[in-house]
């Protein structure tokens, strides 16, 4: 079939085809084909760039408009693509694993020895390898039962009695349970499922699981971003339907996964072509003294050379959080009183902590920037932004413990020229923050004072500047600027 006559779903298969041999769908084809479902495909991590450039090619060919791809799953990249004219939503799926209660049960290296060519240009897994599949993950629940109704819906059985060598090649790639999966295989193939193997497969995934406590982590962190992710809250609740205010949807996809290229294509490149480390800066200041305006002046001048992060840092409890706006007045108890006030401060501790190991260690350790506004010191400073009460002797000692920015940036301006600017805190209070940005940071933790006064490109040279003498010696207080 010519390529401008086939279907978009089916001409994006044919394209991807031709990147690697071992790579292909891993179940449901025929509903991909139809434009009734998602694309369940496997590659390896490595392929992944290579992914998403043909799929944005084929976006561009098709009339559609690609957003940036989702890798809060552990495992898996979500490419979707929209075409509101055709009212259509394109959603690609990329597993490097597939996992069952924390287990990894098989990767995509092991999956490419089971493809077959479909006859429509793509390859896909074998009839019996894709029902072993479809059984083990999907139609087994939470407590090791089978599922009946999934087996039908699934079309298990069929698919394992038409390839059985198929279904026993796929529990031999298992790396928990293969043989009790492949009594299970047999039983549905002869028409007697048989629950206690599933059981007895279930349990020997559970214990498989606590064995990988990295893999749980990552688990316990996608549950909590899926609820903050547009893309994925959207697809796992409307599939491919288009949501009713598209453009609004488009832009907060867009805004949550800025910077997941950078992500993807720093985590397959060989660790020998990485730069040396990259810097964590943290910007800080009272409200309206310009911190979003030199993050932003300073990311520009640092992404040529750089992969770079700038926005507000939030970890996976934050997130959860209802922002509320702060008072405007550092008087008066916190709401809750003092107990209270001690956890939300244990609270963001452990968060700030999760984000670190989660996200920002690896980031850094890759060559990647991190600007950020406020940091962990701002809780002492500004209290009442995060509704607990004045505790230095907690702030400092968790302070010490927290994870250390290579450099700390605090904007200080005259009253008159704040309010100028934005009229959020009195006079009294800028006063008063500003002082404290004086006494609350520990003596070793790198920061410079700069005059908020000074256009941006100064800022952002006298920022490149502190962290370039910074980084040759011990770690010391920089000097005021």
């Amino acid at each position: 079939m010519p390529a401008e006559a086939m279907p978009p779903s089916l001409a994006l298969l044919v394209e991807l085809d031709s990147i690697d041999p071992a790579i292909g769908v891993w179940k449901n084809a025929a509903e991909a084909l139809d434009g009734v479902g998602d694309i369940d495909y496997f590659a390896r991590r490595d392929l992944w760039p290579a992914i998403l450039a043909t799929f944005r090619s084929w976006a561009d060919a098709h009339g559609f408009e690609h957003l940036p791809p989702c890798l809060h799953r552990p495992g898996t990249m979500y490419l979707l693509a929209v075409n509101q004219v055709g009212g259509r939503l394109m959603q690609l799926d990329v597993r490097e694993r597939l996992t069952v209660s924390g287990s990894e049960v098989i990767d995509a290296k092991g999956l490419g020895a089971l493809l077959v060519e479909t006859g429509h240009g793509f390859k896909a897994l074998r009839p019996g390898a894709e029902a072993a599949l479809k059984l083990l993950l999907k139609c087994i629940d939470r407590r090791g039962d089978l599922q009946e109704a999934c087996l039908a819906d699934e079309t298990v059985a069929p698919g394992i009695v038409e390839d059985l060598g198929g279904a026993h090649a796929t529990a031999g790639l298992l790396t928990r349970g293969g043989h009790k999966a492949k009594r299970l295989v047999n039983s549905i193939a002869a028409g007697h499922p048989d629950g206690a193997a599933a059981r007895s497969f279930w349990r020997d995934v559970r214990m498989d699981s606590f064995r990988r406590p990295a893999i749980l982590t990552e688990l316990a962190v996608y549950r909590l971003r899926r609820r903050l992710c547009p893309a994925l809250r959207w697809i796992l609740s409307h599939g491919q339907q288009l949501p009713t205010q598209t453009d609004q949807w488009i832009t907060d996809v867009r805004r949550v996964h800025a910077n997941a290229d950078a992500w993807l294509y720093l985590d397959v490149e060989p660790k020998a072509a990485v730069a040396a480390p990259g810097q964590f800066v943290v910007i800080a200041g009272p409200d309206g003294v310009g911190k979003t305006t030199l993050r932003e002046a300073l990311a520009e001048s640092l992404r040529p050379d750089h992969a770079v992060w700038s926005g507000r840092l939030s970890g996976p409890l934050t997130d959860l959080r209802r922002t509320k706006r702060p008072r405007q007045s550092n008087s008066g108890p916190p709401t809750g009183g003092r107990t209270v006030s001690t956890l939300k401060i244990l609270y963001l501790f452990v968060d700030a902590l999760l984000r670190w190991l989660t996200w920002t260690r690896s980031w850094l350790k890759g060559g990647g920037w991190v600007l950020t506004e406020r940091g962990w010191w701002d809780i002492a400073v500004y209290p009442a932004r995060y509704g607990v009460g004045r505790s230095g002797r907690l702030h400092t000692m968790l302070g010490l413990l927290a994870p250390r920015p290579d450099l700390i940036l605090i904007l200080e301006a005259d009253a008159a020229t704040i309010r100028r600017r934005k009229q959020e805190l009195s006079p009294s209070e800028m006063v008063r923050q500003a002082r404290a940005w004086r006494s609350v940071i520990p003596r070793r933790q790198p920061h410079i004072f700069l005059d908020a006064a000074l256009p941006p490109g100064i800022l952002v040279e006298r920022t490149l500047a502190a962290i370039e003498d910074g980084s040759e010696g011990p770690v010391t207080p920089f000097a005021s600027v």
